[in-house]
């Protein structure tokens, strides 16, 4: 039994041949622990940088962030909108008879794709509410034009004003009809 810390480095650390298992993997070897720095005072320069922080660049993160969650929930409500997302799945038994019989379902192709159970694949949607996958891509695609330009007006004005202004246009901003089919 090793009593202590320099004779565990003495019969350990400084043995050449140690093996060692975990988990199935072998290590060989002595295990070397290097010195960690000491830490130094900052030189002033460098300080003054650190401090000298502008307060645009918090503005300017904040509206940038809201822009992308934004357009994460526009790109989710699109989806439902043109049709892409099935409903969810019925949770209990009652709820699985009643969509079978109203007809709110879509059977799997069964040359695509192998069914491990009588369930597997059943799209839970209503077959009346066609996809429109052009649709969507279209609202996506002019979503990300929007996006691009909201996203320029924070950087290179001022995001306070232009910025906030800017943001706003963009949340308020739907595909019409003539941006889903031009594209």
């Amino acid at each position: 039994m090793i009593e202590n810390y320099e004779e565990y480095k003495r019969k350990v650390l400084n043995e050449p041949h140690v093996s060692m298992t975990i988990e199935g993997s072998i290590w060989t070897g002595a295990v070397q622990l290097a010195p960690l720095p000491v830490p130094t005072a900052c030189k002033a320069a460098e300080c003054k940088k650190k401090e000298g922080k502008n307060p645009m660049d918090d503005k300017v993160y904040y509206l940038e962030s809201r822009i992308y969650n934004t357009a994460s929930q526009k790109v989710s409500a699109f989806a439902t909108q043109f049709g892409i997302n099935d409903d969810p799945d019925p949770r209990t038994p009652a709820e699985l008879v009643e969509r079978i019989t109203a007809g709110k379902y879509i059977l799997p192709d069964a040359t695509k794709r192998k069914a491990y159970s009588a369930l597997d694949g059943i799209r839970w949607r209503d077959p009346a509410v066609k996809e429109d996958t052009d649709g969507y891509k279209a609202a996506v695609k002019a979503m990300k034009v929007q996006q691009q330009i909201a996203e320029d007006i924070i950087k290179l004005k001022d995001p306070a004003t232009d910025g906030l202004a800017a943001l706003q246009a963009f949340e308020a901003w739907q595909p019409t009809v003539a941006t889903t089919t031009a594209q």
